[in-house]
């Protein structure tokens, strides 16, 4: 079985944050996006940033194809 990968780069302030987003079949910017926004919250917490969702603007997606899953 696969997943779709996606390499989101996102802008937070003058930072840039780069995460995965896997979804089982293609999605649409807007549904990669809001996913990617939320990977972003939680990696920034993990080293004691507090932002919200709004805080980030895409840069870019990367279609990087299937994944496979175990």
């Amino acid at each position: 079985m696969f997943e779709i990968h996606y390499k989101v780069r996102l802008r937070c302030g003058d930072r840039l944050v780069t995460v995965s987003v896997f979804t089982p079949d293609k999605a649409s910017n807007e549904v990669i996006l809001a996913q990617a926004k939320v990977r972003g919250v939680e990696f920034l917490a993990q080293i004691g940033n507090k932002v919200e969702e709004s805080d980030f603007t895409l840069v870019s997606i990367q279609d990087c194809g299937p994944w496979p899953t175990f």
